[in-house]
């Protein structure tokens, strides 16, 4: 009797290792691919979130340089109808052309503006009724930040052209508001004062003239 080819149903049948190690190819490749997937899948969320960060930045960066600039634009247009306002009080006369009023002035603002630094009213010469030359009233704060009066001839000649010379008198904060109306003059470290100072200038005229200019308002901030 022959023995029978096919196994018993209780027995089982040979490994095929072929057909085994197929599978694992098929298990190993199908995992790389879900890898693969959540690969990108985590690439794409992280790029997704530093480009929301990146555009939040880039969003409060704009917000905050708009808001300072308003802010500055507040600060410096102020300043500018300040001088301007005081310029043209003393062209009409609202303001004489008197020490102890002007003084006053300068004082009563200097006093309502921390910022500002000090105030300059340079007559031209022989403008000052009285003087003989040049005259300013200067009143500025001192290194206790105390407001401080200097009245009378000036110490140097602010209507000449400043030199290139180390140590030449500086007037273009005088100069420059005569030839080009109100301006504001670069940003300069005041060596008396030790800190830096910006100034905005502006002409004002004799009263009842025909445009004669009188001398510059100059404040320093």
């Amino acid at each position: 009797m022959t023995a029978d080819a096919h196994p018993h149903p209780d027995q089982t049948p040979p490994s095929d290792p072929g057909r085994a190690s197929r599978i694992a190819r098929i298990s190993l490749f199908a995992l790389a691919g879900v890898l693969a997937v959540v690969l990108i899948l985590l690439i794409w969320n992280h790029q997704r979130t530093i480009a929301a960060t990146t555009q939040a930045a880039f969003a409060d960066a704009d917000a905050q340089v708009t808001a300072a600039a308003d802010e500055l634009d507040a600060v410096f247009g102020s300043a500018m109808a300040l001088t301007e306002a005081l310029a043209d009080d003393l062209s009409t006369g609202a303001l004489p052309f008197d020490n102890a009023a002007i003084e006053e002035r300068l004082r009563a603002q200097l006093d309502a503006r921390p910022d500002l630094d000090g105030i300059t009213v340079a007559f031209g010469p022989d403008v000052f009724p009285g003087a003989d030359g040049l005259h300013l009233i200067y009143v500025y704060r001192d290194e206790n930040g105390e407001a401080t009066a200097q009245i009378g001839a000036s110490r140097y000649d602010y209507t000449i052209p400043a030199g290139d010379e180390p140590g030449a008198p500086q007037t273009d904060w005088y100069l420059e508001p005569i030839a080009n109306g109100p301006t504001w003059q670069d940003p300069f470290l005041a060596a008396g004062a030790g800190k830096v100072l910006v100034e905005y200038g502006a002409p004002f005229f004799l009263p009842d003239s025909d445009g004669q200019v009188a001398g510059v308002v100059a404040q320093d901030y």
